[in-house]
């Protein structure tokens, strides 16, 4: 089994190819990721951040049908007030 695992190995990085090893000397995805800070000062200004959308996005979504209906009274009454001239 090693054999074909170094063989699909050269075969992959002949063409290019990424290869990830797995293992006790594994180098996944992440590691070229930095630290997270030990005090993570920036989480609270992003959980306001979302916040703020989600609020933005749920008054989006509750005011839309009576923003119709209000227009939709106010189309009438200018209909009714421009028939009666």
């Amino acid at each position: 089994m090693p054999a074909l695992r170094q063989r699909v190995r050269r075969r992959a990085r002949s063409a290019g190819v990424p290869v990830l090893r797995t293992g006790l000397r594994a180098q996944g995805l992440v590691d070229h990721l930095p630290l997270p800070d030990d005090d993570a000062r920036l989480a609270p200004a992003a959980l306001g951040a979302a916040a703020v959308v989600a609020l933005v996005v749920v008054a989006a979504v509750a005011v839309t049908p009576w923003a119709l209906v209000v227009l939709a009274a106010v189309a009438a009454v200018a209909v009714a007030v421009l028939l009666q001239r």
